[in-house]
């Protein structure tokens, strides 16, 4: 099987240990000729048998298969006639339970007086299945960090290595992982500008060996928001923290649902308070007279109850939506639209209003996006003051979105309406809005990547529009 370059006719193997500072005393010698053990010294020391058992027998037949190519390179290597010394480890497997790990020095030495191959071999067992063991934990766990969600990472304290990252950093960060890998830090330049420095900060004091537990925006487009949430732990050696580790995971959907519920509470709350108010008041004047008064009383105690019928309804859809595990698929936006269309004219008795634009148009939404539409058209048709209401509804493409825009002839959305659902500071305790409708909206808008956006009609009326991201192909 091995080449033999030379053939001496000298002194045996054993004169030549015996005389060979080099060879260790706890080494086992083959003399490997043609591939056959010719002789053997020293096999108790390392496998417990006796050398004459392996004497004559073919060296391969001790190896574990799956290590017979790398030991047969190995002597490739050395078999060009000119002097030469490799190393190579492999299991050898004696007459035993288990395999014996050996590190061997193959020594190819065609001036000596050898015939063959001398392989000196030390027993190195316990490290190699120490390390195999520590191989199969580090798989364990890649496979672990694999099957989550969260980013799970691991660098250098100084942060110029990063030694782990798992592929889940791809989705939440929206960036190639070789890119981080060719520079550690690029993470930060997709963090929100106005949440940079105090990540920065935060990295900073891992490093010093503090524990950190941060929420931060990740902006990957200029458009486009998530939150994250980080902790991270230092991770001591000798006193000093060398590494540092953690986890971030995507908490957009929570923060989301947290502010939504909390819009809602306060709307719920203000409405209730100020039209039971208003429902007492009349109850109280129907109460002391009995004349036309208390007619116009009870009518008007009828039409606030009816109003907070329509209040906690709304309430139920949104909580409901918020609730719901709402996952977002690729749905045709032209048959949403048609679908919310039909609903409305149905419950109104009126003609099917056209979507114009494109016949087709991928978008990436949550299926709640047609409800959505559904109260856009609905409010159109009940404040368009007309028996025959004129609602226009286009779908268009542009820079990768889909949009919507529903206009009517209808009075103007008041501006405190608006500003409830896209400014913070208008959540305050002077003004919760009344509009839950379009709050619902909001939600499932927000809920599905888009955006919405207010305006008025040149010629009267409103004109809202709905920018979703376009996909490439609708999923059944």
């Amino acid at each position: 099987m091995y080449e033999r370059f030379c053939i001496l006719r000298m002194p045996i193997l054993g004169d030549f240990v015996d005389t060979a500072a080099p060879l260790h005393t706890q080494e086992m010698h083959l003399l490997v000729d043609d591939g056959i053990i010719a002789e053997a010294h020293g096999a108790d020391r390392v496998l417990a048998i006796d050398d004459a058992a392996l004497v004559s027998t073919q060296f391969v037949d001790h190896l574990h298969p799956n290590d017979r190519s790398v030991v047969t390179a190995a002597f490739e290597s050395i078999a060009d006639g000119s002097p030469r010394v490799t190393e190579v480890e492999y299991r050898f497997l004696p007459e035993c339970d288990q395999h014996i790990w050996l590190r061997s020095r193959l020594v190819n030495d065609p001036i000596s007086d050898l015939e063959g191959y001398l392989v000196s071999s030390v027993d190195i067992t316990p490290r190699a299945r120490a390390s195999t063991v520590r191989q199969r934990v580090n798989d364990r766990f890649k496979q672990l960090a694999e099957s989550t969600d969260d980013v799970v990472w691991m660098y250098t304290a100084d942060w110029e290595q990063l030694l782990f990252i798992n592929s889940a950093y791809e989705s939440v960060w929206e960036q190639p992982l070789e890119q981080l890998k060719a520079k550690p830090t690029t993470f930060l330049d997709v963090v929100h500008p106005d949440d940079r420095e105090r990540t920065m900060d935060a990295m900073g004091r891992l490093s010093a060996g503090v524990p950190i537990d941060i929420e931060f925006r990740i902006q990957p487009e200029p458009n486009r928001t998530r939150w994250a949430w980080a902790q991270g732990q230092p991770i001591f050696e000798d006193g000093t923290v060398s590494r540092v580790g953690g986890f971030v995971r995507d908490i957009t959907r929570r923060r989301q649902r947290a502010h939504h519920l909390d819009v809602i509470d306060r709307v719920l709350r203000h409405n209730l308070r100020n039209d039971l108010n208003i429902m007492l008041g009349y109850a109280e004047i129907a109460a002391e007279r009995d004349d036309e008064t208390v007619v116009s009383a009870i009518d008007r105690i009828r039409n606030t109850g009816e109003r907070l019928l329509e209040t906690v309804e709304k309430q139920r859809e949104i909580v409901d939506v918020l609730t719901r595990r709402t996952e977002q698929r690729r749905l045709d936006l032209v048959a949403i639209a048609s679908a919310a269309i039909d609903t409305v004219c149905c419950e109104y008795d009126l003609s099917p209003f056209e979507v114009s634009g494109l016949d087709a148009a991928p978008v990436v939404a949550v299926p709640m996006i047609e409800e959505a539409i559904a109260e856009l058209v609905r409010n159109a048709v009940t404040y368009a003051g007309a028996n025959e209401p004129v609602v226009d509804i286009a779908v268009e493409s542009a820079d990768g979105s889909v949009i919507i825009s529903i206009a009517d002839r209808g009075p103007t959305i008041p501006e405190q309406e608006i500003a409830v659902l896209t400014e913070p500071s208008a959540h305050g305790p002077l003004y919760h809005g009344s509009g839950l409708g379009l709050w619902f909206v909001y939600c499932v808008v927000d809920l599905s990547g888009g955006s919405i956006e207010f305006s008025e009609r040149d010629r009267g009326g409103n004109h809202i529009t709905i920018r979703l991201s376009a996909a490439e192909s609708i999923k059944n």
